[in-house]
């Protein structure tokens, strides 16, 4: 009897052993940016599912419940830090390399929210479009970027900053 049931435990441990796992079944697969210009760039936050390089199937809707928080000012400048949330001198005119940063200015009672921007090019074209996540009520100052590898198109270009898919402000900025 014990012969038995030790031969059937050694059959499952068998069967089990030489299952593959489901990574392994897995094909890897590489995402393309389906919602901006292939020369825009802007910072990866993989905490995000409506970042930039995700495809349009991946991005969840746009957040639309309301919320009591508002967007108090936008600033400009050709240098800041989006991780420290730091902003350089502040311009409103670009070099065609320049990288142009935004420090979105928030405030109100809502404990989360999310801050949307869409980039605009002068011809009118989406180079970018994300979101981030607000966890705190408050005033609140959060640095977004956006850069073109082969550079900006002269004209004005602008940034709609929306919170929870209402436009609050529209900012533009002159590239020569």
């Amino acid at each position: 009897m014990n012969l038995r049931i030790l031969s059937i435990a050694a059959l499952l441990l068998t069967v089990v052993a030489c299952k593959p796992s489901q990574d392994a079944a897995a094909p890897a697969t590489d995402a393309t940016p389906a919602d901006s210009a292939p020369a825009a760039t802007a910072p990866p936050d993989p905490s995000r599912a409506d970042a930039p390089g995700f495809p349009d199937a991946a991005q969840p809707a746009r957040d639309t419940t309301p919320v009591d928080a508002d967007v108090v000012g936008v600033r400009l400048s050709n240098q800041g830090d989006t991780e420290n949330h730091t902003l350089g001198a502040p311009t409103t005119t670009f070099a065609p390399t320049d990288t142009v940063y935004a420090e979105v200015e928030t405030s109100g009672t809502a404990g989360e929210y999310t801050l949307y921007a869409k980039w605009m090019a002068p011809d009118g074209s989406e180079l970018a479009d994300y979101g981030m996540r607000i966890n705190e009520p408050g005033t609140k100052r959060t640095v977004i970027s956006l850069s073109k590898p082969d550079g900006w198109a002269q004209g004005q270009g602008k940034i709609e900053i929306a919170i929870n898919g209402e436009l609050e402000e529209t900012v533009t900025f002159d590239v020569r």
